[in-house]
């Protein structure tokens, strides 16, 4: 946990920040943290667009990232990544450092 996260805690599924489609958020991503985001899908078959950017890559090298539990990949520099959700509903983003 990261004491000057506004999002915090979100370290579990359960305490998840949900996500607004369009709405950018700032987070702190520290040594050891993972954090815990929510999206929700209308449809089946949707696809999603998370940018990543300002990640201090210099000083905490990469991050892993997981969509409902499938990794994403680890994230080694500021980008764009496009999704598939299978199904309609929440989905969970999984950060961890």
């Amino acid at each position: 946990m990261v004491d000057n996260d506004v999002y915090e805690p979100n370290n579990t599924e359960e305490t998840a920040y949900l996500l607004t489609a369009g709405v950018p958020v700032e987070f702190q991503l520290g040594y050891s943290d993972i954090d815990y985001f929510i999206i929700e899908t209308t449809k089946a078959g949707q696809d999603v667009q998370i940018d990543f950017s300002g990640f201090n890559y210099a000083t905490e090298g990469s991050f892993y990232a997981f969509f409902d539990d499938v990794k994403i990949g680890t994230i080694k520099s500021n980008g764009t990544y496009y999704l598939h959700a299978t199904n309609a509903g929440k989905h969970i983003i999984e950060l961890y450092n």
